[in-house]
């Protein structure tokens, strides 16, 4: 059981990595190396192949949730890992100063601006989404079942948004339409539950 495990887990890296290389804005390669179509379907099929191995060791319920949860998490740090600057190098001769080394470019301000924004925004859209989810779909189970989902769908929903803002080239929109979504989201809690 602990081996399928280990393999659902390198599936889902795996999946992550799929995605990333097909994706316009990656930063691994040159040129992507196959369309971001391509890189979908991969993406997919290695996740299903990861739910079916965390599946043998949990509930069917829990290995989904597991996937997703992975898939998100692999995905908002992806992008990060690619940006780590390269450390700064005493230049030989004379000078007293640090230079950066070449190659090594600073992380462009969006991608903290996106990293900031999906954290800050995600969550109330996270909480306000998994409480609608519960309490329509959920609405006949006990309390205790009812607020175990609850707990649950706010972590995939939250590391959803983190992981696939890296996509954007311009997060303003995502982060206005988030927003938007999160109030309209709030105002249905307060009018049907």
């Amino acid at each position: 059981m602990t081996t399928l495990f280990g393999i659902g887990l390198v599936f889902c890296v795996l999946a992550c990595a799929v995605l990333y290389a097909g994706n316009p804005n990656q930063q691994w390669f040159k040129t992507r190396p196959y369309s971001f179509k391509i890189a979908i379907i991969g993406c997919i099929s290695l996740c299903t192949v990861a739910t079916f191995c965390f599946s043998q060791s949990f509930s069917v319920a829990a290995a989904i949730f597991t996937t997703f949860t992975l898939s998100m998490l692999g995905l908002s740090l992806v992008p990060l890992i690619t940006r780590w600057e390269k450390p700064l190098t005493a230049p030989r001769g004379n000078k007293s100063t640090l230079s950066r080394a070449h190659g090594s470019q600073a992380s462009p301000p969006q991608w903290w601006l996106k990293s900031i924004g999906a954290l800050v925004l995600g969550l109330p859209l996270g909480l306000f989404t998994s409480a609608l989810i519960t309490f329509t779909v959920f609405s006949n189970t006990p309390l205790d079942v009812k607020s175990q989902h609850l707990m649950w769908w706010i972590v995939p929903i939250w590391l959803t948004l983190i992981a696939l803002i890296y996509f954007s080239h311009r997060p303003l929109r995502i982060f206005t339409a988030i927003a938007l979504l999160t109030f309209a989201e709030y105002l249905a809690i307060q009018v049907f539950i």
